[in-house]
C-alpha cells in the first residue's frame, strides 16, 4: 500500500480536511482556496464513486465496503474472509488503477498552499479523459480558433503554432501573470475602470484604444510612453540640478514648470 496509503483514502482525508477548515473560517484570500480545493475534490470524487474505473462489478463492491467501512481493514478481512497479503495486494491493483484515471499528483497539486488546484483539476480531467479542448484556453481565445480537421503534419515542424497555443492557454496565462508586477497592474486596472480620474484622462483614452485596436498600434503606443519616459527622465534631471535630489518626487509637473519659469526669470538680463 505504500507509505502514503491509498489515494482513495487520501481523497476522503483531503475532503474532510477542507470541509474543516471552511467550518473554522478564515481570511477572504485562504477561503478563496478552500473552496476550489473543495470543488474540484467534489468533482473527482462523483467520478471516483461511480468505481467505473474499477472494472468488474465485484472489484467495485469491494472498493465500496472498504469506503464504507472508514478504511478498517481488520473489518473488512473479516468480512471478506481476505488474508492481510490478499487485501494488500486488492489494494495495490485498484490503487494503481485509480492513479491512471485520477492522476497520480493530482491531488498533492490540489492540496499544495501554492495555488495550483486548476492545475490539479486540469490534470485529473486528462488523465479520466473528460477534458474539453475549451478547458485549456482562455475562452475568447478557442471561440476564434478554426474548427479542429485531422492533417497528416509534424509537431517538430510546428513550433510557432504550439507557441501560439501555449501563449493563449491558460497555463500561458498564469506563468505570464506570475511575471508581472500586480501592485502596478491593479493600478492600472483601477485606472480603466474609472473614467474620471482626471491626471490620468488623456492616458487613458490611449491605453483604452490600444486595447480596443483602435488608432493606434501597441508598437505606436509603446514609442509614445517612450517619448514620455524621455521627457519625465529630463524634467527630473532638471529639478535635480536647482533642489535637493530627496524631493524630486514630491513635485508634479505643474509646479516644475514654475521651477523652468524660476530658472528663465534668473537667466533674464535686466540691465
Amino acid at each position: 500500500m505504500g507509505k502514503r496509503g491509498t489515494l482513495l483514502k487520501e481523497l476522503d482525508d483531503s475532503l474532510s480536511q477542507v470541509q474543516t477548515l471552511i467550518k473554522k473560517g478564515a481570511d477572504e484570500q485562504k477561503m478563496d482556496l478552500y473552496k476550489r480545493q473543495f470543488r474540484a475534490l467534489t468533482e473527482i470524487n462523483e467520478y471516483v464513486s461511480t468505481y467505473e474505473w474499477a472494472g468488474h462489478e465485484k472489484n467495485r463492491e469491494k472498493l465500496r465496503m472498504i469506503r464504507e467501512s472508514g478504511f478498517d481493514y481488520d473489518f473488512i478481512r473479516s468480512e471478506l474472509n481476505m488474508s492481510s497479503d490478499a487485501l494488500k495486494s486488492f489494494l495495490y491493483r485498484n490503487n494503481q488503477k485509480l492513479e491512471k484515471y485520477i492522476g497520480e499528483t493530482t491531488l498533492d497539486l490540489i492540496m499544495s498552499k501554492n495555488n495550483t488546484v486548476g492545475y490539479g483539476l486540469m490534470n485529473f480531467r486528462l488523465s479520466a479523459g473528460i477534458y474539453k479542448p475549451e478547458d485549456i484556453f482562455m475562452p475568447y481565445c478557442y471561440e476564434r480558433f478554426p474548427e479542429g480537421k485531422f492533417d497528416f503534419i509534424k509537431l517538430f515542424e510546428s513550433e510557432p503554432e504550439l507557441r501560439f497555443l501555449y501563449t493563449y492557454s491558460k497555463v500561458g496565462f498564469e506563468e505570464a501573470l506570475a511575471n508581472i508586477d500586480m501592485t502596478k497592474l491593479s493600478a492600472l486596472l483601477y485606472i480603466l475602470k474609472n473614467p474620471n480620474i482626471e491626471k490620468y484622462r488623456e492616458e487613458q483614452k490611449d491605453f483604452i484604444q490600444v486595447l480596443l485596436g483602435i488608432n493606434m498600434t501597441f508598437e505606436d503606443y509603446l514609442m509614445k510612453l517612450d517619448n514620455q519616459r524621455f521627457e519625465y527622465a529630463n524634467e527630473q534631471e532638471f529639478v535635480s540640478s536647482i533642489i535637493d535630489d530627496s524631493y524630486v518626487s514630491d513635485y508634479n509637473s505643474e509646479e516644475i514648470e514654475v521651477l523652468k519659469d524660476l530658472e528663465d526669470f534668473d537667466d533674464f538680463d535686466l540691465e
